[in-house]
């Protein structure tokens, strides 16, 4: 049977990474447009940095040369060659990209039509449950849109369709500064399903218990689908020929654990609802949001569940952080409840459970968020990886998480340790185009104060 899910099959293992086989088709296929009044320099150089790793691996003191999308060198002993543009500055440290697992960009999905349609027997457009529905297939973001992304260090993120108990599959891009056509930044068409225990605003299902209802029967129709083509198959004698449905294959691909559903859940009995239907249902839970996911700590590690937690965190309203003085009653219960979400992703991480951050649960700097987390209890290093390479692992491109000789060109410059609170990210490079941070520098295009356009000796 023909997966749809895919457009074709992943690599083997032992092949080429996703990232590398993608900047290599991009290279051989130039975007529309490619002419431009000032090209870009035909390398970048940066001098005696100190390179850190999502795994927290250090090098001290190196050369790094950034040539045609990827790093030329990388080392001690490095040379800066003629035509390169050497990026200057104090105390340059170079990271792994931030890679949000559940980001945001622009998509004109379909719009269902609702007028007259019966509110006991709405159709799946209306109810959320189209998983077919592709992210890929109506993104409309280019490299000139996600700006503001690579402003702040996120190299890359998944996109899932915004809403519905099973609303679509999510999109893995790559945030090219270079892409003119929506297309040109999708790194895996197909990186999971969203899902989320949100009802209809038009019919049924329009409660939890109707919701869970509707998951469970679509499963079991999937299943249903999937013995009449397997009998159909051995025999189709007497047999009308089983008709495809596209919704129902993605869902048993999800019921096989082929792709993981990333399912938002906050409240701690929402997660242990996640988790006891996907054990019922065979999928493979991504927690998002988790706000209260400590408190399921132990199942979570115990079933492997990673969680994607919120890097959105609300400040206080009634409880004065600096006021040492007796709390009243209202103030008590905010310090609790907010001690609890800022230590919630250091606790997952000491209970052992996989933890990533996102920034696109509202509207949060990833980096603010993983500073909370440190604050409040999470390792530094713990955090660094949540940002980095453990998302880029989770979505199927390690290689991110890692800057390399032979890799990928796709890494941040600051000026300082990346969750230093006075830091700030200067250059965001993506597949070798550098975009300037909020800090004056590199534009790919114009040179930065102190910078240099050649070899610099």
């Amino acid at each position: 049977m023909p997966e749809i899910f895919s457009p074709g099959p992943r690599p083997p293992a032992g092949s080429a990474s996703l990232l590398a086989a993608f900047l290599v088709g991009f290279a051989s296929a130039p975007l529309s447009g490619q002419h431009q009044a000032s090209p870009p320099p035909s390398a970048y150089a940066l001098e005696g940095v100190t390179v850190v790793h999502g795994d927290g691996g250090r090098e001290e003191g190196v050369t790094l040369v950034v040539r045609s999308g990827m790093v030329e060198r990388l080392g001690p002993d490095a040379e800066v060659p003629e035509d390169a543009r050497v990026l200057e500055g104090d105390d340059l440290h170079v990271y792994p990209g931030i890679v949000d697992p559940y980001g945001r960009a622009s998509m004109e999905l379909p719009s269902p039509e609702t007028e007259g349609i019966p509110a006991w027997d709405p159709p799946r457009e209306v109810q959320g449950l189209t998983p077919s529905v592709r992210v890929a297939d109506h993104l409309t973001a280019t490299g000139a849109s996600l700006e503001d992304e690579r402003i702040r260090g996120v190299v890359a993120s998944a996109v899932f369709p915004p809403r519905g108990p099973l609303p679509g599959t999510g999109a893995f891009l790559l945030h090219r500064k270079d892409a003119e056509a929506p297309r040109d930044l999708v790194l895996d068409p197909a990186v999971g399903v969203g899902a989320a225990f949100e009802g209809s605003r038009v019919g049924y299902p329009g409660t939890l218990f109707g919701v869970m209802a509707l998951l469970r029967q679509a499963f079991a129709d999937a299943e249903h689908r999937q013995i009449l083509r397997a009998e159909y198959d051995a025999d189709p004698s007497g047999i009308d020929r089983p008709g495809r449905d596209q919704d129902f294959e993605v869902i048993r691909q999800l019921a096989a654990g082929e792709y993981p559903v990333f399912f938002r859940a906050n409240e701690a009995q929402a997660v242990r609802r996640v988790l006891a239907l996907s054990e019922e249902l065979g999928f493979t839970p991504v927690v998002v949001g988790g706000g209260e996911a400590w408190r399921v700590a132990d199942e979570l590690r115990a079933r492997n569940v990673p969680v994607v937690v919120s890097a959105d965190l609300p400040g206080p309203e009634e409880w004065d952080p600096e006021d040492d003085g007796e709390l009243d009653p209202a103030a008590h219960r905010e310090r609790e409840r907010l001690e609890n979400l800022y230590a919630n992703a250091g606790r997952l991480r000491d209970a052992g459970v996989t933890v990533a951050f996102t920034g696109h649960l509202g509207s949060a700097d990833a980096r603010e968020g993983a500073r909370k987390a440190v604050e409040y209890g999470m390792s530094e290093a713990d955090a660094l990886r949540a940002l980095t390479s453990v998302p880029a692992e989770l979505l199927g491109a390690p290689e991110l998480g890692r800057v390399q000789e032979g890799g990928s060109a796709t890494f941040v410059v600051a000026n300082g340790p990346l969750l230093d609170e006075d830091t700030a990210i200067l250059h965001t490079f993506v597949a070798g185009r550098p975009t300037a941070g909020a800090d004056p520098g590199m534009d790919g295009n114009a040179e930065a104060p102190g910078s240099s356009s050649g070899g610099g000796r």
